[in-house]
């Protein structure tokens, strides 16, 4: 978390023009970037796969949709069997997989919803574009 504090810290004083300090930073996004850190982390533990990502990631965003009308019902059926199905296909050795990557919505949820809140909703795409240089 503090090596991602630092990063940030590193792109917002370059991008702005003026030092930030650590302080600053800490309140502002503190928990955001912690928690981001966090699901950010247990994704490599696990070895998440793109695909699986993918149907998290649609997952996550149709649980969020206001409504719940039945359409987003189906739609969100679909890529639970679609995960299902995969993990079943290409991680056959690990039959609780399905399972380990459902009980982590939670903390994705709770992660989204931070950053949708924040003013500093652009945090992550400054951190990946710094750890890809």
């Amino acid at each position: 978390v503090a090596n991602n504090l630092s990063t940030l810290q590193t792109c917002l004083t370059s991008m702005m023009g003026r030092p930030i300090t650590m302080d600053q930073l800490r309140q502002d996004v503190g928990l955001m970037v912690e928690k981001i850190t966090h699901v950010t982390l247990m994704f490599r533990r696990i070895k998440l796969r793109m695909e699986e990502y993918v149907c998290l990631k649609v997952i996550t965003m149709l649980n969020q949709a206001r409504g719940g009308s039945m359409e987003l019902e189906t739609i969100q059926d679909r890529y639970m069997s679609c995960l299902r199905s995969f993990v079943e296909h290409n991680s056959s050795q690990n039959p609780t997989r399905f399972h380990e990557l459902l009980v982590r919505l939670p903390e994705v949820q709770s992660a989204a919803a931070l950053l949708l809140e924040s003013k500093m909703f652009y945090v992550p795409f400054l951190l990946n574009s710094a750890i890809q240089r």
